[in-house]
């Protein structure tokens, strides 16, 4: 019978796996990589609830409703290439995103350290921007992958404190496709490319 630690080092090796194929997929344009986030998310929630990180392992419950919804959207689209159907926010819209981002960051980081969760501060930013970044990422907005920049790097410090090594180093491939995800929905495609929100 496997111990508990071996069942979460499998998970979070699996869901490291699962996640690098979804969201290649997902900066080619490929919706299915909805799915594989899916079962991606599942893995990480049960890791990162082990480990205590409370806003983090809620934070999947969203992701798994989104990506359901990201799923459902690129299957009964038009258009099967996310990068050519994405926009980009006005520059109103972009100022309103950091304010909300950062209001929230303070609103969660304030309720997880009166609870008591791990690292409630970079804790808090991460799972913030996530719920930015997803929501941005579902509606077809290309400046999701500018949220994924900065939630990987703080991903890669919350990992590496709590020795989830894989985790660790997946969110440091997850910067590099996020990178490469704004790089491939941002390249001119045309009038449509230049579609604003």
């Amino acid at each position: 019978m496997p111990s508990l630690a071996q069942i979460l080092f499998c998970c979070e090796w699996l869901g490291a796996v699962l996640g690098l194929l979804a969201v290649y997929l997902l900066s080619k344009g490929d919706g299915r990589g909805w799915m594989l986030g899916a079962v991606m998310i599942v893995l990480t929630g049960v890791v990162f609830l082990a480990h205590d990180i409370r806003g983090s392992a809620a934070l999947q419950v969203f992701f798994l409703v989104t990506q359901l919804m990201g799923w459902w959207r690129w299957k009964q689209g038009q258009e099967e290439d996310l990068r050519v159907s994405s926009r980009a926010l006005s520059r109103p819209q972009g100022v309103a995103l950091v304010v909300l981002c950062a209001l929230a960051w303070f609103a969660l980081g304030w309720a997880l350290q009166a609870s008591g969760g791990s690292c409630p501060w970079l804790d808090s930013f991460a799972t913030s921007l996530s719920v930015a970044a997803q929501t941005l990422m579902v509606l077809g907005i290309r400046e999701c992958w500018l949220l994924w920049m900065a939630v990987n790097i703080a991903y890669v410090g919350l990992n590496f404190e709590y020795q989830l090594y894989a985790f660790t180093a997946l969110y440091l491939v997850f910067f590099a496709m996020a990178v490469n995800g704004w790089r491939e929905w941002t390249r001119d495609q045309g009038p449509r490319g230049m579609k604003e929100n």
